[in-house]
């Protein structure tokens, strides 16, 4: 209690005051510092927590993205294709032989073994410039899709064999995991919609049929390198040997391995159909506008096939 006749004290301001105390505190707390300098990187670390939560918590057009499904983004190949050219109709190795036909006219070489694989570590290689290529040819069903392993085993085997890629090539569609892994490995792959226009490219005239094999098959095959196979269960060279039903390729370290393959078939030109009754029989016109036909032997006797006199 202040005595009458006592000078005031002196007057001091809240914020004066507020001021002293906390430098009062910071004082202490510089002086608790020194004594154990391990707590100055208390707030150091702090701060840094309250850094890092800031840019974590600053909202982005990602963090709103949800991630959607895969198959609506690449096209899932879910409805089976129609072909225009009816491949399905070709056998395995015909089919094998279409797909070379097609790399041959690009200006592609093409060699193949001179046996049939039927597995799935490449059918035949084609080369043009430095590129070489390890194709697989597979004919399925429009409805089905080939999947990831497939494709993993040419990719494998296309590594082995030290080419620039492998292509698969197929009469119907491929998985999504197919065609993504295809993309990552730098792999090609052909599906039915593809190959149907790769075949309307490949036609040299508008009428050509390429299920006509025997019409283009021999010339194909004519410009195709073969190779001696090797032994599907021990990889020993083989041997081509004619039995009853056939050339085949069996082994050449048998009786200890029966490894064996069979032969690829000499596809032959067909030969010009005839006429109803009359073999190499060939329709001609005469000047009168009437047909009549070429002399034709028969038993050893020629006889001429006259038009009919009303």
């Amino acid at each position: 209690m202040r005595r009458p006749g006592d000078s005031p004290p002196p007057y001091r301001s809240p914020i004066t005051a507020n001021t002293t105390a906390r430098d009062a505190r910071l004082a202490q707390v510089w002086d608790k510092a020194k004594a154990n300098p391990e707590l100055s990187l208390i707030p150091i670390v702090i701060v840094g927590m309250l850094v890092v939560r800031l840019f974590r918590r600053r909202p982005s057009p990602a963090d709103e993205f949800m991630l959607p499904d895969l198959s609506t983004l690449i096209p899932s190949e879910a409805e089976g294709y129609e072909m225009t050219h009816r491949v399905h109709s070709l056998e395995a190795e015909d089919f094998e032989l279409l797909v070379a036909l097609i790399y041959q006219r690009q200006g592609y070489r093409v060699t193949m073994p001179a046996g049939l694989s039927g597995g799935r570590g490449g059918d035949f290689m084609v080369q043009r410039k430095s590129e070489k290529l390890l194709a697989q040819c597979k004919k399925f069903s429009a409805d089905y899709k080939v999947p990831v392993d497939r494709v993993k085993e040419l990719h494998e085997a296309a590594v082995t064999a030290g080419v620039t890629r492998g292509v698969y090539v197929a009469s119907c569609s491929f998985s999504w995991d197919a065609r993504n892994f295809a993309k990552t490995k730098g792999m090609t792959v052909i599906n039915a919609r593809t190959l149907d226009t790769l075949l309307g490219e490949a036609r040299e005239r508008p009428d050509e049929d390429f299920l006509a094999v025997w019409d283009w098959a021999p010339k194909l095959l004519s410009k195709v390198k073969l190779t001696p196979p090797l032994c599907p269960a021990c990889e020993a060279p083989m041997d081509e040997l004619t039995v009853s039903s056939g050339p085949v390729w069996v082994c050449s370290q048998r009786p200890e391995c029966r490894g064996r393959r069979c032969a690829r078939k000499v596809h032959k030109p067909r030969p010009a159909i005839a006429s109803a009754g009359y073999a190499n029989a060939k329709p001609q016109t005469t000047a009168d506008g009437e047909e009549w036909e070429e002399p034709v032997v028969l038993g050893g006797r020629a006889r001429t096939i006259c038009p009919s006199t009303s």
